[in-house]
């Protein structure tokens, strides 16, 4: 009797997925096709069909998916858990999903509640356990970049460490490099201009847990510059040589660092699947995505959309966009409609072009002309280019992606819009969640604006940062108030 129930347990144990510590759901990749998404196995069969707007990653068993305007969660048989009513929504890491309301982060559990009020501007997760989450309460301005005042929260939403620091670095599980703001102003100045000779005798770094308690104090390092898993790189304010080192949780400088660590996203559980089954995923120049198993043979791999059976559609998205089409022509018509004798900008219907970028489908465009209709050249630098749309609160905001001013965005130069020439500019036809105005506005030594045409977008469309956006146009921001 005894060897009868041996037998069936090593039967149990090598039945798939039944071992210990294995997730008990099947584990989903997502797929696009022609612009919407559903979800693969291992095996690429596809198990959802293709019937979403987006789709993240399955963790613990749930998807973030796009139904219309609003994010929510799908289990593994497709069905929706959590309603779709958030602008956007991240994959569930350790029990909680990331998620926002009006451009602010929350948290909520599997059964949808929402785990503390609002308070934050940004949250960084809770990872592999962790009992703390790095969180900035504020901004302020420090030359060209915007300075956050951040702290750490433990998983009630309750701050444990207070916004006291401009930067804090994870290192490790219950190790945090953290840089204190700098309330001496002629230091502060020297820094932003990269002057450290003067900051050298002042540190504002340290070293702090989880719970605050000093590890490493300030007096060591006087700037940290990034942290790895177990490790960060600082500067040293005894060090003469300037030189950049690398430093472990409790401080130690370590000579030789191991920087091949693995850059993996999810529970423990669906890491130990995802090793399992050996799914790698790729992604080409063109966009396209691909699955690979474990001996390198394509499961899956995106197939061109054939977008040109459909007619141009309105362009339902879910993030600001990248940039703005446009072209400089010349007026050629006498019989132009653009106003005589002045500079003017307007919006008019495009019944016969569309645009396509990228893998999204064709979509309808409205055509934007800022026009200069007088015998005199506009001299500028630093044109501002902007599509502006009303919130629910009827205020104007810009649907544009701006990153930070950098060195060599080459937009400096002095320009020139001559006589009877204009910037021609292909502006989307949006479809939202809600009807509002849009108008195009232009800073060319002063600000223009278009007359207003009705439009309806989603709300992440004013905040929500391109996913592409590090590898973007830059644009500048203008020189002049708006």
């Amino acid at each position: 009797m005894k060897t009868v129930v041996y037998l069936a347990f090593l039967v149990l144990l090598l039945l798939p997925g039944a071992g210990f510590g294995q997730p008990d759901y099947a584990y989903l990749f997502p797929v696009r096709v022609n612009g919407y998404w559903g979800f693969i196995d291992t095996t690429g069969k596809v198990v959802i069909p293709p019937k979403f707007l987006n789709a993240g990653d399955f963790s613990e068993g749930f998807a973030p998916v796009r139904i219309g305007g609003r994010y929510g969660y799908i289990n593994t048989k497709g069905k929706l858990q959590i309603k779709a009513k958030y602008e956007y929504a991240e994959s569930f890491l350790d029990g909680l999903g990331k998620v926002w309301l009006s451009g602010k982060p929350f948290f909520v559990d599997k059964k949808g509640k929402l785990t503390y009020d609002d308070r934050f501007l940004e949250i960084d997760g809770f990872r592999d356990g962790e009992q703390r989450a790095i969180v900035t309460l504020r901004y302020y301005r420090s030359g060209f970049n915007p300075q956050g005042k951040k702290g750490l929260i433990d998983r009630d939403g309750n701050l444990i460490l207070d916004t006291l620091f401009s930067s804090i670095l994870r290192i490790s599980e219950n190790r945090y490099l953290c840089t204190y703001f700098y309330q001496d102003s002629t230091i502060r100045i020297a820094f932003e201009k990269g002057d450290y000779t003067s900051y050298r005798d002042y540190s504002a770094v340290c070293i702090l847990d989880g719970n605050g308690k000093v590890i490493v104090p300030t007096g060591i390092f006087y700037i940290a510059r990034s942290s790895y898993p177990g490790f960060a790189r600082v500067n040293l304010i005894r060090d003469s040589t300037n030189t950049e080192r690398y430093i472990d949780s409790d401080g130690n400088i370590l000579e030789k660092p191991n920087l091949n660590y693995p850059q993996l996203i999810g529970s423990k559980n669906d890491l130990d699947e995802r090793l399992k089954n050996h799914i790698t995923r790729s992604c080409d120049n063109h966009g396209y995505i691909s699955y690979f198993n474990r001996i390198g043979r394509s499961i899956w791999r995106e197939s061109a959309p054939v977008f040109f059976i459909f007619p141009p559609q309105k362009l339902n998205t879910d993030h600001l966009l990248y940039y703005l089409f446009y072209t400089i022509n010349k007026i050629t018509d006498s019989n132009s409609t653009f106003p005589k004798d002045s500079i003017s900008l307007v919006i008019q219907p495009n019944n016969t072009g569309s645009l396509k970028y990228r893998l999204e489908p064709p979509y309808r465009t409205f055509k934007g002309y800022f026009v200069n209709n007088t015998k005199d050249s506009i001299t500028y630098s630093k044109p501002y280019f902007g599509l502006e749309a009303k919130d629910k609160d009827g205020i104007w905001r810009d649907l544009i992606y701006r990153p930070r001013i950098t060195c060599g965005t080459g937009s400096d130069g002095i320009q020139h819009l001559a006589p009877l020439e204009y910037f021609e500019f292909d502006i989307p036809d949006f479809e939202g969640e809600f009807e509002t105005e849009l108008r195009l506005a232009v800073g060319i030594n002063k600000m223009y604006y278009s007359k207003p045409v009705k439009t309806r977008i989603n709300p992440s469309q004013f905040w929500r940062e391109p996913i592409e956006s590090k590898t973007s146009v830059v644009l500048p921001y203008p020189d002049y108030k708006r």
